[in-house]
């Protein structure tokens, strides 16, 4: 876009060094840490838009090392895909959380898969409130779902399955191979799983 230029912006070097403004108990430090750390490794080194939900990670900015917008409650695969239609170079993600995702947001991610939008959704399934809405059982049967990914996080062992889905997810769309899904179930999670891609 000729004229146009894009202001700057302080950068994040490493992890803050303040506590994160998330939810206690849950994975979110340890699912942003893993996109931090599969952003950082990625081969294709075009910019990045984290589209971040309204709730626990509103303030994912202050997390990771990119641009960030938010979104309204559900609409995060809707930004995504617009972000991604305008900026088709970028590598775009929406993180999204059980309120945000498995409610009003169903939806959203199902319509974004069924077009085979090529952006990622991070869902960090909340424990107790969406149980038995198993998002990734869904997407999986959505046929412009190139990637989907169930994670439970049960300790140090399952972080590098996370880190793997994470980077697969964004090599699909750096691929433009069509939409990316990754369920991550917390350590307090009563589901059992390592992973199930579709």
């Amino acid at each position: 876009m000729d004229g146009v230029t894009t202001p700057s912006r302080p950068r994040v070097t490493s992890a803050p060094a303040q506590e994160l403004h998330v939810c206690p108990g849950g994975a979110h430090e340890p699912l942003q840490s893993a996109i931090r750390k599969a952003l950082a490794g990625r081969e294709s080194k075009s910019p990045v838009v984290g589209v971040a939900p309204v709730g626990c990670a509103l303030l994912l900015y202050e997390a990771l090392d990119v641009d960030c917008v938010a979104a309204l409650p559900g609409w995060g695969p809707s930004t995504a895909a617009g972000i991604k239609k305008s900026r088709p170079d970028s590598l775009v993600f929406a993180y999204q959380g059980g309120w945000d995702a498995a409610s009003v947001g169903i939806g959203e991610i199902l319509h974004a898969a069924g077009r085979g939008d090529p952006i990622t959704v991070i869902y960090k399934a909340l424990e107790g409130v969406d149980h038995g809405v198993e998002l990734a059982t869904l997407v999986t049967s959505v046929e412009g779902s190139a990637f989907v990914e169930e994670i439970h996080l049960g300790g140090e062992e399952s972080l590098p399955l996370l880190y793997k889905a994470l980077e697969q997810a964004f090599d699909v769309q750096d691929r433009r191979l069509g939409f990316g899904f990754i369920e991550v179930h917390g350590p307090d999670s009563d589901r059992k799983g390592g992973g199930r891609s579709g």
